[in-house]
């Protein structure tokens, strides 16, 4: 079974963190619990924490990874 989110409903416009990434500039970075994600001068976001270094080449990729790593971890607060 696929669990779904109020998101895919609502669009993710809506979502508090899909918004942050869309502001992220250039050379700025978030963290999310131990995730770390960085837009570099190239335009690629890097997501990075201990166990990993992962690079995206849209902000899509780079969301659902990051989504899909924080339930595999039961993170859920940004």
């Amino acid at each position: 079974m696929i669990q779904t989110m109020i998101y895919d409903y609502l669009g993710l416009d809506a979502d508090p963190f899909y918004l942050k990434l869309k502001q992220l500039k250039k050379g700025n970075q978030i963290k999310l619990g131990s995730l770390i994600v960085h837009l570099n001068n190239l335009g690629i976001y890097e997501v990075s924490s201990n166990d990993i270094h992962e690079g995206f080449k849209n902000i899509t990729e780079c969301y659902q990874f990051v989504l899909k790593n924080m339930e595999d971890n039961n993170v859920c607060t940004l």
